[in-house]
């Protein structure tokens, strides 16, 4: 079995979406908000995936479906997408989730450089990966004003994996000058993420609800786990 190679395919329909909004120039940066708690909030439930998220009150729903939500800063250089996987392998090393979060950031940018990998941001089981590159060109392509490249931007991936086999993520896309205004203000609103629906009723609604994606491979250490507790239960 191939290892390192996983299926995101369902989040690539979020890449226009994504570019669109970032192609701004970065003078358009969001207001000064260090904090989550400078200010009014909003709390978000999905209505499906039973995740909860704290934002700016003044943050818009560009859009919302099933399995996913985007949300924009007013100014429209910063998006925040939220989004679940029911994932086809139970078991994954921190290593593995970053590999994960690491091949999502490449379906967003084009050669994506790494900033940072670190696992266990907040408590649970989370990763955390911030990439910075070109943003990779969709239909319409789209391209800085002034220097005729593929626009710049920073994408971050808060990966959560609370669950068996069940993963959200929360991405965020933005330029540079904005992500780092705002760096403070997302990690509160990633430390605020949490579940509002029991084990039971996440697994039931995510099975009837679950999107056409195919099965992850996993890295050496969970393709054992897996064969260890096939071997316990046979």
């Amino acid at each position: 079995m191939p290892k390192n190679k996983y299926s995101v395919a369902h989040l690539l329909k979020l890449l226009l979406v994504l570019a669109v909004l970032c192609c701004l120039p970065g003078c358009q940066n969001t207001k000064d908000a260090s904090s989550l708690y400078n200010a009014p909030t909003q709390v978000y439930e999905h209505p499906h995936i039973g995740a909860v998220l704290t934002l700016p009150e003044e943050w818009l729903i560009l859009s919302e479906a099933e399995d996913n939500v985007v949300f924009t800063a007013p100014e429209g250089s910063l998006t925040l997408t939220m989004v679940w996987e029911l994932g086809g392998y139970t078991y994954y090393s921190d290593s593995g989730l970053l590999d994960i979060a690491e091949a999502v950031a490449g379906q967003i940018l084009q050669e994506p450089e790494i900033l940072q990998r670190q696992s266990r941001t907040l408590p649970g089981n989370n990763q955390l990966l911030t990439a910075t590159g070109p943003l990779q060109q969709t239909e319409g392509e789209v391209y800085d004003k002034e220097e005729g490249e593929p626009a710049s931007a920073v994408c971050e991936i808060m990966l959560f994996s609370p669950l068996p086999a069940l993963r959200y993520y929360v991405i965020t896309v933005a330029d540079v000058a904005t992500y780092e205004q705002n760096s403070s203000l997302l990690k509160d609103i990633y430390a605020s993420f949490y579940l509002n629906e029991s084990e039971d009723v996440l697994y039931e609604g995510l099975h009837q609800e679950q999107p056409n994606i195919d099965d992850a491979d996993t890295d050496d250490d969970a393709d054992d786990a897996a064969e260890a507790e096939s071997n316990k239960d046979a």
